[in-house]
């Protein structure tokens, strides 16, 4: 499932986005875990399955793709897995 959410970061900042849980506790619980507090979090309705866009052939930024390896590189350093550590960028990626 995924959820739209609005919340509150510890400066106070309003922060949006989407967030996939498969339940609405979870959600709330993965978003309060970054230091975010709920305000709105609704389900969104899911699109069917021909409408959804495939972003294979799309270009990533740069600057996006030099900051993902530069985490990733911290990681292995820290010795975290691979898997993990995918997990923990994947969490983290503004644009999967």
């Amino acid at each position: 499932m995924k959820f739209n959410y609005q919340a509150r970061n510890q400066k106070g900042e309003v922060q949006s986005g989407t967030v996939e849980a498969s339940s609405r506790e979870v959600a709330i619980g993965l978003l309060q875990k970054h230091g975010l507090y709920v305000t709105i979090l609704e389900e969104t309705a899911a699109p069917p399955f021909y409408a959804k866009r495939v972003k294979i052939f799309e270009r990533v930024p740069a600057k996006e793709l030099v900051l993902f390896s530069r985490q990733l590189s911290i990681l292995f350093k820290s010795k975290v897995s691979l898997v993990e550590s995918l997990q923990v960028l994947a969490i983290q990626t503004k644009n999967p």
